[in-house]
């Protein structure tokens, strides 16, 4: 879901107190989670990407979904 992808790094109060600019956690970390571990299990892939997902984000502040689906 967007929730990934949309993950920022700062709260807005940081960013405002700071004068930083939020950066979003962006498809292209999502996809490079992905690939480096496209040998795991879903299961496994889930946790690396919401591993990465929670060392990036301040505060969630969206619903974060996500499904892993392999073809053999």
């Amino acid at each position: 879901s967007d929730g990934i992808t949309e993950a920022k790094n700062y709260t807005k109060e940081e960013a405002y107190e700071k004068d930083i600019e939020r950066k979003m956690f962006g498809e292209e970390k999502l996809f490079q989670i992905i690939q480096k571990n496209r040998h795991l299990p879903p299961e496994a892939i889930i946790q690396e990407v919401m591993k990465g997902v929670d060392s990036w984000m301040a505060e969630q502040e969206d619903d974060i979904t996500i499904a892993v689906i392999k073809k053999k």
